[in-house]
């Protein structure tokens, strides 16, 4: 998700903005980020690193190639060095940090099913059978069956058409209805998402 991350067999790593590595365990059980699209719990055990955003944005990578963006609204990464400590390290410090790589946190990135990528550059994945929506093209308003669709391109230069891609070839071009769709993400929320802010399911 254009997230680059510095990782470790070793041991977890945080790389510090000014330069500076450190290397131990992070102990936070989870993380509560303030998205776009509402404040989201990531348990640690979802997740493979963080690397910062614009601004105070930073940007979660999950292991099944999720892609979380927001502010924080901890403070603090409580990493344990390996000769004995715990630092408690502000996140406006951090440039990124990292788990080690174990087989669960590969440094592969996995394909996790439909997901919805927004022009913030999230990346999240979403159940389709919740989905109701239409296609109005010239020839008619369309109803789309999600399993029958391959992708929806909405990030078109002008965002003049929304174009439909179905698994057997078929292409549609038109306007996605309704303005707002509602999500059901795998990370356990249902969220409204205006398809402005949508580049591509």
């Amino acid at each position: 998700g254009g997230v680059e991350l510095n990782r470790s067999e070793a041991a977890d790593s945080v790389l510090l903005k000014s330069g500076d590595p450190i290397f131990g365990s992070v102990k936070n059980a989870q993380f509560k980020i303030n998205t776009l699209l509402g404040e989201l719990d990531l348990p640690a055990s979802r997740i493979i690193g963080m690397g910062g955003g614009s601004g105070q944005s930073v940007r979660f990578v999950l292991v099944d190639g999720q892609v979380v963006s927001g502010r924080l609204a901890g403070k603090t990464l409580q990493v344990d060095l390996d000769g004995g400590g715990l630092l408690n390290i502000p996140y406006d410090k951090i440039a990124q940090w990292s788990y080690r790589v174990p087989e669960a946190k590969s440094d592969e990135e996995k394909f996790g099913g439909p997901c919805v990528m927004l022009r913030t550059g999230d990346r999240l994945g979403f159940d389709p059978k919740a989905l109701d929506m239409k296609l109005l093209t010239r020839h008619g308003l369309v109803k789309l069956d999600p399993a029958g669709l391959l992708e929806l391109t909405m990030d078109n230069p002008g965002n003049a058409v929304h174009r439909a891609v179905f698994l057997n070839g078929s292409r549609l071009g038109g306007f996605l209805e309704p303005e707002t769709l509602k999500l059901k993400l795998k990370l356990g929320k249902t969220v409204a998402v205006s398809r402005d802010l949508i580049a591509q399911l």
